[in-house]
Formats: structure tokens, C-alpha cells, sequence
């Protein structure tokens, strides 16, 4: 069972990108926590799964949220200093309470025993975004970006500042040269002509 989660403990990571999390996904889920009560990355899983369904719009109900913080509540309960579950915590207040404040000190605390995960730094980007606070959302996407070299992952941050500094080109500029997004950036260009 161990190597099941094991397997599929990507998809969280990589499910910001597809918004396809299916019934079979959450089935799996919530058999292994079914199978092991004290099974705590499982539960962190199940309240990752469930937060995806509803910010995704598959389930977009209070009851899917309740969902989520219920799996989240009894990750919390199995390991309360679990870097995973406060992450989970961040997952849910960003996406869906919108709580920004709530989410980056979910992160803070996750990101004491995660100090290397990209989902922190990539969360923190996106929440910078959402603030309007270019700099730190950059910064976190590089560092995101750094911790996962040779992909792509995390130029979606990227592209919303090229769309934000479209009618200031000298801002625009002053970022293509950042070394994680230079290929990012000579995307952006090539579609622009």
C-alpha cells in the first residue's frame, strides 16, 4: 500500500497544472486511509484530492470543503508538526477560501520541515501574484523553478507578470534576463510576433 502513495504522491505536485484529478484517484485516496486509520501522509493526500476537486470546479460545494478540512483535521491530529498536512492547510485556505493571509502562514510552518519542496515556494508565488506583489512572486517562482531544474513547472507565474507588464516594456524587460525564465520569456516574445 506504502508503494501505491508512493507512486502517486507526484500527482498532487503536478496537479496544479491539469485539472484532472479522477473518481479513481479519490477512490485510491480514500482507500488507503481506509486501510490504515494512521496512515498520515494518506489523509494529507485525501485533503489535497479534495481541494483539487473543488478548485478545479468537479465538486465545487461547501460539503467538498468540509471534505477536505476533515481529512486535513485528522492529518493534523497523527502528526501536528507535519510539514505535508500544514501544506495541505495552505492548499485549502489559497484555493478554497482565498485566504492568503492564513495560507502564507500555513506555508511558514511548512516550509520548517519541507525546506526544499517546490509546492511552498510555488504557492507562495501565486498567492504574491494574486496580491499584486511582483517581486516576491518572481523571487518564489525562481526558487520553486531552482528546485526542479530542466522543467518548466513554474513559468506559469511568469507569464502572468509578461501579461501584467505588457503595457510597460521596459519592466517587461528588466525580468526576461532572470536566468530560470530566459527560455520562458523568448516564448512569449516569439508568440507576441
Amino acid at each position: 500500500m506504502i508503494g501505491i502513495f508512493a507512486a502517486r504522491r507526484g500527482l498532487l505536485r503536478s496537479c496544479t497544472r491539469v485539472p484532472r484529478i479522477s473518481d479513481k484517484q479519490y477512490a485510491c485516496s480514500s482507500k488507503r486511509v481506509a486501510y490504515d486509520p494512521a496512515f498520515y501522509l494518506a489523509y494529507c493526500q485525501l485533503a489535497r484530492t479534495h481541494e483539487y476537486l473543488y478548485f478545479w470546479g468537479a465538486d465545487h460545494t461547501p460539503a467538498r470543503v468540509a471534505q477536505a478540512r476533515q481529512a486535513l483535521e485528522k492529518a493534523l491530529s497523527l502528526a501536528p508538526e507535519g510539514g505535508e498536512a500544514h501544506l495541505a492547510a495552505a492548499a485549502i485556505a489559497y484555493h478554497c477560501e482565498r485566504d492568503y493571509k492564513t495560507a502564507l502562514e500555513e506555508l511558514a510552518i511548512a516550509r520548517c520541515s519541507l525546506p526544499n519542496d517546490p509546492s511552498i515556494f510555488e504557492f507562495a508565488s501565486f498567492i504574491a501574484r494574486r496580491q499584486g506583489r511582483w517581486e516576491q512572486c518572481i523571487e518564489n517562482a525562481e526558487r520553486a523553478q531552482s528546485l526542479i531544474p530542466g522543467t518548466t513547472r513554474c513559468c506559469r507565474c511568469f507569464f502572468h507578470y509578461l501579461a501584467f507588464c505588457a503595457a510597460t516594456p521596459m519592466r517587461r524587460v528588466c525580468w526576461i534576463g532572470r536566468s530560470p525564465f530566459r527560455r520562458a520569456a523568448h516564448l512569449h516574445e516569439s508568440r507576441e510576433h
